[in-house]
């Protein structure tokens, strides 16, 4: 296993455990989160900042692949999130990181609301529905922006 792989899951166990100073450990100074229609942020402060409003153990996430070329690595799977009035949020996600010299210097997360199928419902369209907002995600903030904190 490479030494970029070995940051990328370090940062995910630290994030699923809620261990900031180990996820900020992963991170260069001037790192980026970039949630493409959420919110861009710049710092490890500011990844520190938005990590710390999400509790220890609200939030797992379940890598089921990693892809890696150069200093790239993608990390794909599913995130559990409890969200207010004890319901749940589940999302698939696709986040793809960017490296400099072992630490990760960007990253771009993809998030998209799971849903259950009933028995005898029509599938989800393979095309996405391009009237549907941001703002109708569950967990969306204000203005359709959603953060990480937003997914509890």
């Amino acid at each position: 296993m490479t030494q970029n792989r070995q940051t990328v899951e370090r940062y995910m166990t630290g994030f699923n455990t809620g261990d900031h100073d180990v996820t900020a450990a992963c991170l260069t100074d001037d790192a980026e989160w970039v949630l493409p229609g959420g919110f861009h942020l710049v710092g490890r402060d500011a990844f520190r900042a938005e990590a710390e409003k999400v509790g220890p153990g609200s939030v797992t996430v379940t890598v089921s692949r990693f892809v890696e070329a150069e200093d790239v690595v993608v990390a794909e799977g599913t995130v559990r999130s409890a969200a207010d009035a004890g319901a749940t949020v589940n999302l698939a996600f696709c986040d793809v990181f960017e490296l400099r010299e072992g630490r990760i210097r960007r990253l771009t997360s993809y998030v998209v609301p799971l849903t259950e199928r009933r028995p005898g419902a029509a599938a989800a369209p393979a095309v996405p529905d391009p009237e549907r907002r941001a703002s109708d995600l569950p967990g969306a903030g204000a203005a359709g922006r959603v953060a990480p904190s937003d997914l509890r």
